[in-house]
């Protein structure tokens, strides 16, 4: 190893001493065995941080890094035995490298855009609880004066405008459920459902009286964040710029914009169960000593609750 590449790691040791956690435990040019053949692997900077492993190998070349370096950091990873892998560069990288760390879960920073907020966040993890309904038995009950054809219904049923009225009326009743039933108890519940013109749903078909019916019940559905940090240059989905994300995947993207940190969540990219439906209420359970004091919310939905799961029941005086 050159001269200059010692240098380099003992700066970037410094820095990771000078701005990191209190109780952190930080080694340059530290030993570890290897799990498979027990012989001595050298890791530049070992950082160890509640309880977790965090490797930071360092380059110090004039050219940008290439993806040939980030493969050698993957590898590392899961020969060793870390818990987060970090790649401190003194030149730029290149966007193949960007793509290929962002992917597996790599961390590549240019020396001169180390802040102390983001290695206090480094092997940190964060827990959003996010509150929704969740329903069970769901049916419609329509209500007609005269002769309604049911094959006429069922064709309404399978439209767009049909499904996009029932999953409106199904957030409308979130919004009510959430402020007046008990967290994780069943309960039934019975709305009305009207089209945009105020008419009842299928007024045109005969009905007068249209019903959204079922059971529900208020639960926190947990989004959990790995302590993985990742370079993402761009704009989030509320066309905020950034200049990098703590975590940016499955609609959640924690961003960085000087010392200050923000969430945004993208609703429809939110893995949830089906027959979920959001109520709008975020409660933040932070492992980290970092604040997230601002949470920007994209949508209003989490995903359509599927119509064909939802039952229809017609009381009319004839039904064919």
């Amino acid at each position: 190893m050159s001269k200059d590449s010692v240098e380099f790691e003992r700066l970037v040791a410094r820095i990771l001493g000078l701005i990191g956690e209190k109780n952190d435990t930080i080694i340059r040019d530290h030993h570890v065995p290897d799990p498979d053949t027990g012989t001595s692997r050298q890791v530049d900077i070992l950082i160890e941080r509640d309880g977790k492993k965090i490797f930071v190998e360092c380059r110090d070349h004039a050219r940008p890094q290439d993806v040939t370096w980030v493969e050698t950091l993957i590898g590392r990873r899961e020969s060793l035995g870390c818990d987060l892998i970090i790649g401190v560069s003194s030149s730029e990288f290149r966007d193949t490298a960007i793509r290929k760390a962002k992917a597996k879960g790599v961390i590549l920073r240019n020396v001169r855009e180390v802040s102390d907020m983001e290695i206090k966040a480094w092997g940190k993890s964060w827990q959003f609880d996010l509150e929704m309904v969740c329903y069970a038995n769901l049916f419609v009950s329509l209500f007609g004066s005269h002769y309604i054809e049911k094959h006429l219904i069922e064709r309404e049923f399978r439209g767009v405008a049909v499904a996009k009225l029932l999953n409106e009326s199904i957030f409308e009743v979130s919004q009510r459920l959430s402020s007046n039933m008990l967290k994780n108890t069943p309960d039934s519940f019975s709305a009305e459902i009207f089209d945009s013109s105020g008419k009842p749903m299928l007024s045109n078909l005969g009905v007068h009286k249209s019903l959204l019916e079922g059971f529900g019940a208020v639960i926190w559905h947990s989004v959990n964040l790995p302590t993985s940090v990742q370079l993402s240059l761009g704009k989030t989905a509320a066309g905020e710029d950034f200049s990098g994300a703590i975590y940016e995947n499955d609609g959640i993207a924690m961003t960085r914009a000087m010392d200050r940190i923000r969430m945004v969540i993208t609703l429809d990219k939110i893995r949830v169960p089906n027959n979920h439906s959001w109520t709008g209420k975020v409660k933040e359970q932070n492992r980290s000593k970092l604040s997230v004091p601002e949470i920007v919310i994209v949508g209003t939905k989490f995903r359509h609750v599927n119509t064909p799961d939802i039952k229809i029941k017609i009381t009319c005086p004839h039904i064919v």
